[in-house]
């Protein structure tokens, strides 16, 4: 990548194969409380709790789904829905990790933040999770070779 350009990464199909999963399951179990109340048996607890869970598991990947990533010559940035965008200089970078195996796998990014001089605090340290994004081999080798040694 040269100083000049920049790249957008959207995150992965896992996210849409969540929200699917999420979907069909919430019906399921809605299904289930439903014509259990409605057969006079009062709420099935169990199926209230899964019903629960799964629309969470729904919202959080409806969530992801629309964010991105966005690398420059300087930053990289991560947007999601409803929340600021997130923007890590590659000099205030320390460490960059992939993290997760099975269930996705994330970019950790662990950096110092800027004083309002501009200067690093090199007494604090913050992290910045990035979602899981198509091409994720080449954004995490981007961020391993930007960082400072």
């Amino acid at each position: 990548m040269d100083d000049g350009a920049t790249a957008v990464y959207k995150p992965g199909v896992r996210y849409k194969a969540y929200a699917g999963i999420g979907a069909v399951a919430s019906a399921a179990f809605g299904w289930k409380l439903a014509t259990a109340w409605l057969g006079g048996q009062g709420v099935q607890w169990d199926a209230l709790f899964f019903l629960v869970l799964m629309v969470g598991l729904m919202a959080w990947a409806l969530w992801q789904i629309p964010s991105r990533v966005e690398t420059s010559s300087r930053s990289v940035t991560l947007t999601r829905p409803f929340v600021a965008p997130r923007t890590v200089e590659y000099r205030q970078l320390f460490s960059v990790t992939e993290n997760g195996r099975v269930g996705g796998r994330s970019i950790s990014l662990v950096y110092h933040p800027l004083r309002d001089d501009g200067l690093l605090d090199l007494d604090d340290a913050r992290s910045l999770i990035l979602p899981e994004v198509e091409n994720q081999g080449k954004l995490l080798e981007l961020l391993e070779s930007r960082k400072p040694v």
